[in-house]
C-alpha cells in the first residue's frame, strides 16, 4: 500500500509457496508491470489452491484485463464447472465470451448468472446491453428471465421477437410496454424508435429517435436517426407535402 513494491515482493517470497502468498505476488507484480510473472503467480496459486474459486477469477481477470481472452474463457470454464452454483464465475465469463463475440454462449452464461442469483445487478446489466445491442430476439429462456426482471427490457426484446414472428399482437404488446415507460427511459424511447422504423412509420420513428439521442447520443442512435429523417424527408417528397 506505501508503493515500496521491491520490498513488498522480497517479503512475500519469504512466506512459503502457498496459494495465499502466489496470490499476493501476483497482486504485487501486476503493480510493478510484470504482467507475465503476475499470470505465472496467480497460475501458482489455482494449483496449490484448487478448491478456491477467488484464485481462478483473479487469473482469469489478469489475462483479461491485457486482452489475452481465449485463456480467460478457458480458466472461467473449468471454474464454471468445478463451481457450478457460482453467479459471478458465470458473469465473467458470458462478458469475457462477449468481447471477442461469442454472442450466443455470452447471453446463455449471463441468463445462467441471473437465474442463479437475481440480486446479481451487474450480470441483469451487462445481460440486458448485449440482448438490446442485437435486432434478433434472445432464447426464450432469457427473454423470460428479462421480463421478470424489468418491463421496459421486456417490451424491448418482446419487439424483437414479434418482428421475427411477424406477430402484430405481440409487436402491440410490446410497444404498450414500452409506451408506459418515462420519457426520459432511453432504452423505451430508442426502441419505441426502433419499432416505429420496422414498420415504416418515419414520422413517429423520428420523433422518438430524437428523444433517444438526447438521452443516449451514441454513433449508432446518430446513424439510426440519420436514416429516419431521410426516410422522412424522401416520404415527404413523395407525398408533395
Amino acid at each position: 500500500h506505501a508503493g515500496r513494491l521491491e520490498p513488498a515482493l522480497a517479503h512475500a517470497r519469504l512466506v512459503g509457496n502457498s496459494a495465499p502468498a502466489q496470490e499476493l505476488i501476483g497482486d504485487i507484480q501486476e503493480e510493478r508491470g510484470e504482467y507475465v510473472e503476475a499470470a505465472k503467480a496467480y497460475q501458482s496459486a489455482v494449483a496449490l489452491g484448487p478448491d478456491r474459486e477467488e484464485y481462478r477469477i483473479r487469473l482469469a481477470l489478469e489475462f483479461a484485463q491485457h486482452q489475452t481472452f481465449e485463456p480467460a474463457i478457458a480458466v472461467l470454464q473449468d471454474a464454471a464447472k468445478l463451481f457450478p452454483k457460482s453467479a459471478r464465475t458465470r458473469t465473467l465469463l458470458g462478458i469475457t465470451q462477449y468481447a471477442v463475440r461469442q454472442v450466443p454462449d455470452s447471453i446463455a452464461n449471463l441468463t445462467e448468472a441471473v437465474e442463479l442469483d437475481p440480486s446479481l445487478e451487474s450480470a441483469w446489466s451487462y445481460l440486458s446491453t448485449i440482448v438490446l445491442d442485437s435486432t434478433a430476439a434472445p432464447p426464450r429462456q432469457t427473454i423470460d428471465a428479462l421480463c421478470r426482471w424489468n418491463e421496459v427490457v421486456c417490451g424491448a426484446v418482446e419487439l424483437r421477437q414479434a418482428r421475427e414472428q411477424n406477430d402484430a399482437a405481440l409487436r402491440m404488446r410490446a410497444i404498450e410496454k414500452l409506451s408506459k415507460a418515462p420519457r426520459d427511459n432511453s432504452t423505451a424511447r430508442c426502441d419505441l424508435g426502433r419499432a416505429y422504423e420496422w414498420s415504416g412509420e418515419w414520422l413517429d420513428a423520428r420523433r422518438e429517435m430524437e428523444g433517444c439521442i438526447a438521452l443516449d447520443p451514441s454513433a449508432q442512435n446518430h446513424y439510426r436517426l440519420g436514416l429516419d429523417r431521410k426516410s422522412t424527408r424522401l416520404n415527404s417528397s413523395h407525398l408533395g407535402i
